[in-house]
């Protein structure tokens, strides 16, 4: 049985993987943040380890909690905002391997242009117009790691005759969606565009530290 401070991680944990769950359930697509269950699973294991209480959600200089308020005057995390790029995020591991808050409004470009799935392209809705384009590359060097997430901006728009997709290994073909526009990646967006952060201990408790933090807020008490 789980301890009652543990018992309030846990809930605080899974508040914010459901907030970013529905955030990712948009007109946009799936789209998949491994980093942050990689993140939330490793904060969970340390706290365990310090036996601590609720960690804390503090603002930095550049990046802010958003919290849904209910009239009971309950809150619940549901995203972070980049002041600097006026933009949601949310922490996942960028291409550079370090976790960094990654903006949601994206779409995944996991198809390609050519049968040798080297031209990847993202497939539109019409009711989408996402400010960045994600390529998402597993991470097979080691066991357990979590994917890599390059962002680009959109590129041009493409009528592909035929589509491909990685499938088993392979390159697969398939017929084009013709309710969605397929859209080139564009120039790529350096992974140091966005906040750095690392898990850290602060006072006897467990926090995600940014490299911009400066402690304004937090939620647990002092």
């Amino acid at each position: 049985m789980r301890s009652q401070p543990e018992a309030r991680f846990v809930l605080l944990a899974g508040v914010m993987c459901g907030a970013v769950a529905r955030l990712a359930r948009s007109c946009l697509g799936r789209i998949v943040f491994a980093g942050l269950s990689a993140g939330l699973a490793a904060l969970l294991n340390a706290h365990r380890a310090l036996g601590d209480s609720t960690p804390m959600v503090e603002a930095g200089t550049r990046l802010v909690p958003i919290f849904l308020t209910a009239e009971d005057e309950s809150r619940q995390l549901v995203a972070w905002f980049d002041t600097v790029r006026a933009e949601e995020c949310s922490y996942a591991v960028s291409g550079d391997g370090a976790v960094r808050c990654l903006p949601t409004h994206l779409a995944e470009a996991r198809f390609f242009s050519d049968e040798a799935c080297s031209r990847p392209i993202a497939a539109i809705p019409s009711c989408a117009s996402p400010r960045y384009l994600v390529v998402i590359v597993p991470n097979h060097e080691q066991c357990g790691a979590s994917a890599r997430h390059y962002l680009h901006e959109p590129g041009s728009k493409v009528r592909p005759a035929a589509i491909y997709a990685r499938l088993a290994g392979g390159c697969v073909r398939a017929p084009p969606d013709p309710s969605v526009a397929y859209v080139e990646v564009g120039d790529s967006v350096p992974p140091s565009a966005f906040v750095a952060a690392r898990p850290v201990t602060r006072r006897s408790r467990l926090s995600l530290k940014t490299a911009y933090s400066a402690p304004r807020w937090q939620l647990g008490g002092p």
